[in-house]
């Protein structure tokens, strides 16, 4: 990434016996990972990140302390979704989605933001349907989409991949691809394994309530010895990049086996 304004930054934060002296940057329009195994802070992190955990560190959103912020403006901003909730809506996803664009969209406005967010989610098919009737995939990217009425500047992705089939797992990668890119918008997914990476610019490792690396994510995918220490595994397609890296037989970390095919034959 060429441009690094920061969005969020957390300096030098304490809180219970989870975290001592955590300092993290999330950059504007950036597409975040923080990965670690479980129980090493990430959900409680993100909701920090959101504002639903008071602490008395300083936090900045834009440059301005959350706290001097109007709160419903901070939560319009910054969304977070836990895709391990349970979440009960009654009516139809039509009906849920036109009765929260009324609090936040102008009438005139509202058919067309409705569209783009059925559109973006992939949810069309689902719309006259009842919620509570959704599997938990349908479930969750409505829930994404009722995130984006209020134009957020960042998502706070929670629990990406601990229900997720694969195939689900990379619609949501293409859905927060398309916001990321597209609209602008910074993504942060937590994740108990690497597997959420193919658009990541950064990644976060976070084991045993520290930061023990952070930074461009090809970076850090070189770093294979220590993310196993953090019970943190490869993917196929990038531990076989690093193996061909070091044998200088390719330049750089490639993530599709058709282009790996590709380089090596050339």
């Amino acid at each position: 990434m060429s441009k690094k304004n920061t969005l969020i930054e957390i300096d030098n934060l304490d809180y219970s016996t989870l975290f001592k002296n955590l300092s993290i940057k999330i950059y504007d329009g950036s597409y975040n990972l923080i990965a670690g195994p479980s129980l090493s802070g990430k959900s409680t992190l993100l909701k920090i990140i959101g504002g639903l955990i008071s602490t008395n560190v300083v936090i900045k959103y834009s440059g301005k302390e959350y706290s001097s912020l109007n709160r419903n403006v901070l939560f319009d901003n910054i969304k977070y979704i836990d895709l391990n909730s349970k979440v009960i809506f009654y009516g139809n996803v039509e009906d849920i989605f036109l009765k929260n664009l009324k609090n936040k969209v102008k009438n005139e406005d509202i058919t067309k933001k409705y569209k783009d967010i059925i559109n973006i989610c992939d949810i069309a098919d689902v719309t006259l349907c009842d919620f509570n009737s959704l599997n938990k995939f349908n479930k969750d990217k409505v829930l994404v989409g009722l995130s984006l009425i209020s134009d957020p500047k960042c998502l706070l992705i929670d629990n990406l991949c601990t229900f997720n089939t694969k195939k689900e797992r990379k619609a949501f990668e293409n859905i927060f691809n398309i916001l990321n890119k597209e609209y602008g918008v910074t993504i942060v997914i937590s994740s108990s394994n690497l597997l959420p990476i193919t658009y990541t610019d950064y990644i976060y490792v976070l084991y045993k309530g520290e930061i023990v690396l952070n930074g461009e994510r090809d970076k850090i995918l070189r770093e294979d010895n220590k993310l196993n220490k953090c019970s943190l595994d490869l993917p196929f397609i990038y531990d076989l990049s690093d193996k061909l890296i070091d044998y200088n037989l390719i330049g750089d970390m490639i993530d599709d086996i058709d282009r790996m095919v590709n380089a090596l034959w050339k």
